[in-house]
């Protein structure tokens, strides 16, 4: 892949050491078009390795680790429900859903679960075959010749999806362009309409608690402690960063910030969110739009337009695929 022509926008961790991601590689600003050329990346920083798969009639919306007996492998989810082994490039499962545009994946030791938008989540233990989890769809389309008020509602309804996390108890959380939302492995949803517009989501074990990144228009940030419910963390007021991911790593709160031509990394103690500032990277990174961070064990991965950066400690470490 030619780091000129390409361009970053989903990633996942799969370790310390491994990083998955796709990019698309035609000259739009981002993907609008199924057909639009994309390359699945797995990075290795121990060997340096970059081992990619091109994408020519897939559009891929999300990326997620992957427990197997073989050990943790990256999963790919398409808009149309295809779901792709990062390692070999190759279409393992599928969900046969109709009338959605899944943008969606979430995973913990036992199960995966696929997200498309309009209220469809399906789950599955073996990553091919998936079962719906709520008995219908949240949102139903209405039927043929029905009333055109109720095609009004029902599309104002539609919750479009930017991400999902799941914990060990099977709770979904669903980060939406509506309002933050719960789903259990029953199929009941709760929605909390004071998080509007959040755009990521993680969980993390520490704190047994779902964080929210998101904008409505103010960058803010929502902790969510299941079942005792959810509060706001961090508002910027003065600022005007967009938020675009949000992670957790021994200690620390990380937030990227989506830029045109700039973005960043804030950080703060997760005890005190409220502190959230940008920090400093080496001057010699080029300042990039931040698309995902995502952590393992120590490690922080900074998937950016162009590059891939991971911090850990005291180092700072830039890596970006090589020509061809």
């Amino acid at each position: 892949m030619n780091p000129d022509d390409h361009t970053f926008f989903r990633g996942a961790a799969l370790s310390s050491d491994r990083f998955v991601a796709v990019a698309f590689v035609d000259a739009l600003e981002r993907p609008s078009e199924p057909s639009s050329r994309m390359i699945l990346t797995e990075f290795d920083a121990a060997s340096g390795i970059w081992a990619s798969h091109q994408q020519d009639d897939l559009q891929i919306n999300a990326l997620e680790r992957f427990f197997t007996p073989e050990g943790i492998q990256g999963r790919a989810l398409s808009e149309e429900g295809a779901i792709i082994d990062t390692g070999s490039g190759e279409q393992v499962g599928q969900t046969n859903a109709q009338g959605t545009m899944f943008a969606g994946l979430a995973s913990n030791a036992t199960n995966i679960v696929a997200a498309g938008h309009g209220g469809y989540y399906y789950r599955s233990q073996s990553g091919r075959d998936f079962g719906l989890i709520t008995s219908d769809p949240i949102y139903e389309r209405p039927k043929f010749g029905a009333d055109p008020e109720a095609f009004s509602d029902y599309y104002e309804s539609q919750t479009i999806v930017f991400e999902v996390a799941m914990n060990d108890s099977w709770l979904l959380a669903i980060a939406s362009d509506q309002e933050g939302q719960t789903l259990s492995s029953r199929g009941n949803l709760e929605t909390y309409p004071n998080a509007r517009i959040v755009v990521g989501v993680t969980w993390d074990n520490a704190t047994n608690a779902f964080w929210f990144c998101g904008h409505s228009p103010d960058a803010q940030v929502f902790r969510l402690d299941p079942p005792m419910g959810i509060k706001r963390v961090f508002h910027a007021q003065s600022e005007r960063p967009v938020f675009a991911s949000v992670a957790i790593v021994r200690g620390p709160i990380w937030v990227g910030e989506y830029g045109m031509n700039d973005g960043g990394v804030w950080a703060a103690p997760v005890s005190a969110p409220e502190a959230l500032r940008p920090i400093d990277l080496p001057q010699n990174y080029p300042a990039s739009p931040v698309w995902k961070i995502a952590t393992h064990e120590d490690a922080l991965w900074v998937l950016r337009s162009k590059d891939l950066l991971r911090l850990q400690k005291d180092t700072r470490e830039r890596f970006v695929p090589p020509n061809g």
